[in-house]
């Protein structure tokens, strides 16, 4: 289970650096609510109460009342508030934000906050209503950098968070509605990086036999099987040199990846 905290205050203390903070920034950046969900312009009444409602169907895997709330209209590709987010960009550090351009600085969808918390149903519900299963988002990836302390990064979708988690039938079902494997995020992580990253070698073994590639160098120039040596994690190593990956690449102490 995740911890609750005041993101805000949190967030506040990552940007004055107040020490053990920074690190579990992330755990907040998940933990924001989804009452911030808007969709559509307009702040009405009954605009605030459905979005309380969705946030509770959500957080409470009420499958009737997020029937209801679709068919009412709630937009399927719905995000977090814009405004709320910027607002929030603002207070942190600039490395914690990596390099992203201001484009890509968007929230997470529904769909991205469905897949990371394995509500099967809430993604199937979503992916009928058309909600934009390539559709990407802002995200923290603790993965990012060595020191543990992690990074936001860009262009993260519904895809990278599945196989981050290990939410395989999730990891499927995207798969089935047409997300795109080897789409890359703002530091050209692809979903396959991110079941590297953080073990997830079911979910490797389905993004590999839906042909992902894993020749795609990210923005250090690194492709999945470096990035595998460098942690030193044989069985994703073995796993990928079976797969094709090149024999010869080298990990952090220069030795090839057969050894």
């Amino acid at each position: 289970m995740r911890p609750r905290s005041h993101g805000l205050l949190l967030l506040l203390a990552v940007a004055v650096g107040l020490p053990g903070v920074s690190c579990y920034a992330g755990e907040v950046w998940r933990d924001m609510p989804l009452s911030l969900l808007t969709r559509r312009p307009q702040d009405s009444k009954q605009t605030r109460s459905d979005d309380r409602d969705l946030e509770n169907a959500v957080k409470n895997n009420d499958i009737a009342t997020f029937k209801m709330l679709l068919h009412r209209g709630v937009d399927p590709n719905a995000r977090i508030t814009r405004t709320t987010w910027e607002e929030q960009f603002k207070l942190l550090p600039p490395g914690m934000l990596a390099p992203i351009e201001e484009a890509d600085r968007r929230p997470p969808t529904l769909l991205m906050e469905a897949a990371y918390n394995n509500d099967l149903e809430i993604v199937k519900l979503l992916l009928q209503k058309k909600a934009d299963v390539n559709a990407s988002g802002v995200e923290y990836n603790r993965a990012l950098i060595s020191n543990d302390e992690g990074a936001f990064v860009g262009k993260v979708t519904a895809l990278d968070l599945a196989a981050w988690t290990g939410h395989l039938k999730v990891l499927n079902l995207l798969l089935q509605h047409g997300a795109k494997v080897d789409l890359s995020d703002s530091q050209g992580w692809t979903a396959l990086m991110w079941a590297v990253a953080y073990h997830q070698v079911a979910a490797m073994r389905i993004l590999l036999k839906h042909h992902a590639n894993i020749n795609i160098r990210n923005v250090d120039g690194r492709t999945v099987a470096e990035l595998a040596a460098k942690e030193g994690y044989t069985e994703e190593v073995r796993l990928l040199l079976k797969a094709g990956s090149d024999p010869a690449a080298k990990d952090t102490e220069g030795k090839p990846l057969r050894n």
